[in-house]
């Protein structure tokens, strides 16, 4: 995890944390012990004192359930948690009631546990699209992609899947999870379900060093499982398929879904890199924003224009520091009056920079900002490893029509 277990359990809701520590199996007198008024270091150190008096099996587990807890508390976290506590074990009035992230984690957790493992899941898928282990598909023809009804179509894409990694290695084992959860148009506000396989592969043999009962140092034969994911999204005509092994792997895997559980013969091309379309940029119209983005703010620095009669591209960016003097468009307008390029005809924005600025992840800590470099037809510094890279790419500069709309 990102932090000490002594700093999450500073940050998190005091009752989150006793009603953990219950689920964890500790000695209701060893909580009791707890002063709950004590400052959130003192209260901290005690409850790290209740956890080793409790013994190894219940501090671990609590350490174990803290650690998946930090790994949702990021900018996909909510939506994560919320795409499937809706579907499956929450209301949504329930859910945004919660005050802090750490603590819906928390009674997500406690309130059903596969719930929890199914939002870690699509985290994940989350957190790894358009990266290395990513491939997109997209339905063609007019027909409706509907999946097959009745459980056998599984069955048979898993069996096939299995196929499929047995090339990798004969031995490995495969399980597969699926399940229901909600996705938000993050251009719209509105939402529809699609259906997720949460798929763990297991890997060949490696050595391992580790320690025995009595405390010597042994070498152990050690599989790990790795975590991969498909995504079905019948309103977006679209598979998703997080897996490594490239993406020959994953081009078998989506073409083995298609032919395994849908009703229909629809075919299947790969996703391209959306092209960008920045000419919306010169209108100098704010760009939105939604209180639950934790954005506090989002402005245009710098813009290149070039005229296809002319030799000629012009940039216009912002001087360093702070300032009150309007946007770019503004200040282009006041500087050059009708000779400004920014919204002149003929003029077209092939270039820009957007600096948007995060709202602080913790009481006390400094916003983050983000310098967002856009260039057409389709290359950014949005890397695909960030959250808060991919949470620009993916949601705010798809609300703020910077793709070409013949693209979705």
């Amino acid at each position: 995890m990102a932090q000490s277990p002594k700093s999450f359990i500073k940050q998190t809701p005091w009752p989150k944390i006793v009603a953990l520590m219950e689920a964890c199996a500790v000695d209701a007198s060893g909580i009791a012990a707890i002063d709950p008024d004590a400052k959130p270091e003192e209260r901290a150190r005690q409850a790290l004192v209740a956890l080793a008096d409790a013994g190894q099996g219940a501090r671990d587990e609590f350490l174990a359930i803290i650690d998946q807890v930090e790994q949702l508390n990021d900018d996909f976290g909510r939506r994560a948690l919320r795409s499937v506590a809706l579907s499956a074990c929450m209301d949504a009035e329930t859910f945004d009631a919660i005050e802090s992230l750490r603590a819906a984690a928390i009674d997500v957790y406690l309130s059903d546990r596969r719930c929890f493992d199914r939002a870690l899941a699509s985290h994940y898928a989350d957190r790894y699209r358009q990266g290395r282990s990513y491939s997109g598909y997209a339905f063609g023809g007019a027909a409706d992609v509907e999946l097959r009804p009745g459980e056998e179509a599984k069955v048979r894409f898993e069996e096939e899947t299995r196929r499929i990694f047995s090339e990798h290695d004969a031995f490995a084992r495969i399980h597969f999870d699926w399940f229901e959860r909600e996705i938000i148009d993050p251009a719209s506000g509105e939402s529809h379900v699609c259906m997720q396989a949460a798929v763990f592969v297991e890997q060949p043999p490696r050595a391992e060093t580790a320690f025995d009962d009595d405390g010597e140092i042994v070498t152990r034969s050690h599989r790990a499982v790795v975590e991969g994911a498909i995504v079905f999204d019948a309103a977006a005509r679209q598979i998703e398929v997080v897996a490594k092994g490239g993406r020959p792997l994953q081009e078998k895997i989506a073409r083995a879904f298609s032919e395994t559980m849908l009703a229909s013969d629809a075919p299947i091309e790969p996703v391209r890199a959306r092209r960008l379309e920045l000419q919306r940029l010169a209108s100098g119209r704010p760009l939105a924003l939604k209180p639950e983005d934790g954005v506090q703010s989002a402005e245009v620095e710098r813009v290149t224009l070039i005229n296809p009669t002319s030799s000629m591209s012009v940039t216009l960016a912002m001087r360093a520091g702070p300032t009150d003097d309007g946007s770019l468009r503004d200040r282009s307008s006041d500087a050059f009056e009708a000779h400004s390029p920014m919204g002149r005809i003929g003029w077209r924005v092939v270039a820009a920079s957007i600096r948007v600025i995060f709202e602080p992840e913790q009481p006390g800590r400094r916003p983050k900002a983000v310098l967002v470099s856009l260039s057409a037809p389709n290359r950014s510094n949005l890397r695909d490893h960030t959250q808060r890279h991919q949470f620009i790419a993916g949601t705010l500069m798809e609300r703020w029509g910077l793709y070409d709309p013949s693209d979705a």
